[in-house]
């Protein structure tokens, strides 16, 4: 393993002690909540100077360009208003998206603009795939249909395990009723690129499922709830906290 990012890794340590504050490699994210997204926003602020002065004390320059700022108001009206950062030469204004660690986070944390962004890319990967397959050459349906398996399953479902919450929730107002988490424009956008990566070389590859402990085989490609619930039930250590 090399040193140079275990050490830099190190150097930077002393940033992280705040629970508000966190980070990977060279990104820093500060994240504050309070009684309404103003008090949130002049929180998060403030405690971003800090760490803006602690780089700058200790000879890390900031790139003002790439500093990104994203308000959680769930249900609200969403409050423009920037904020100001020390050693920016202007205001830092709220973006509709924001990008972490590969997840595109939006205001309201409905994922949509994830879901496309990752719907696309398996797209691309299922054309790219049926240009170098054809009826006459290239790999067997079989040997195709797990490559696109393999690769665009882990494309689309990428971080599924923050952005998808299930079909069904128990219901907060309702004790012990079950209700729909209203997640189907999910599976609407994320439906075409799976069925392209299934069914590749027009190979139709079956799949079961267990209704009432018969074992039941169907042609065809399963709902993407399922192959969704599959990729998060095998990672269950990777679900992200508190989203």
């Amino acid at each position: 393993m090399p040193l140079l990012p275990v050490i830099f890794l190190l150097f930077l340590a002393p940033l992280f002690g705040p629970r508000s504050r966190f980070g990977y490699v060279d990104g820093i994210m500060v994240y504050y909540s309070g009684c309404n997204s103003a008090q949130a926003g002049q929180f998060a602020a403030q405690d971003a100077d800090r760490c803006i002065k602690w780089l700058r004390d200790n000879g890390i320059p900031v790139d003002s360009t790439k500093t990104e700022f994203l308000r959680l108001a769930k249900g609200l009206k969403l409050d423009s208003t920037p904020v100001t950062l020390l050693d920016h030469a202007a205001p830092v204004a709220p973006r509709p998206n924001v990008r972490y660690l590969g997840v595109w986070l939006d205001p309201t944390l409905k994922f949509k603009t994830h879901a496309q962004e990752v719907a696309a890319r398996g797209q691309r990967l299922a054309n790219c795939i049926r240009r170098l397959n054809n009826t006459l050459r290239g790999l067997p349906p079989v040997q195709a249909a797990k490559v696109a398996r393999a690769c665009g399953t882990a494309t689309v479902m990428y971080a599924a395990e923050a952005w998808w919450p299930g079909a069904t929730k128990v219901s907060q107002s309702i004790r012990n009723k079950v209700v729909s988490t209203n997640k189907g424009y999910l599976e609407d956008i994320l439906d075409k690129p799976l069925k392209a990566l299934d069914c590749d070389r027009s190979a139709l590859v079956p799949w079961c499922f267990c209704v009432n402990l018969e074992l039941r085989e169907v042609g065809g490609k399963p709902p993407v709830s399922r192959p969704v619930g599959h990729h998060v039930c095998h990672f269950p250590s990777a679900k992200a906290p508190g989203i």
